[in-house]
């Protein structure tokens, strides 16, 4: 069992499923992009680019269109706790319960 495995139990508590957060985006990748949840890179927050989209653009999602690295994100909603990753994910769609604007 991995040494973090108390440590990941733990965040998962802090942060249940459908729980709004914020956090300050870490880095942009092709599939999405990672924020700090308040757990620094140990155990980031994954917003896939498949549950993102500015409120103001109806169209495809690129990583042109993230959050700038560095900004906060408000309004994410905790949709899936992935064990394997330690990883949080997370989605800025209004049906999943988000509150997120787009505005950074």
């Amino acid at each position: 069992m991995p040494s973090d495995e108390g440590d990941w139990i733990l965040a998962t508590e802090q942060l249940p499923l459908g729980t709004v957060i914020a956090g300050r985006v870490l880095s942009h990748r092709n599939f999405g992009f990672f924020l700090d949840v308040g757990f620094g890179d140990r155990f980031p927050g994954l917003v896939m680019v498949s549950w993102f989209r500015p409120a103001t653009q109806p169209g495809p999602v690129t990583a042109a269109d993230y959050p700038a690295i560095g900004s906060m994100v408000e309004g994410a909603v905790v949709v899936q706790h992935t064990d394997s990753l330690r990883q949080f994910r997370l989605s800025l769609l209004p049906e999943h319960g988000a509150t997120w604007s787009g505005a950074e």
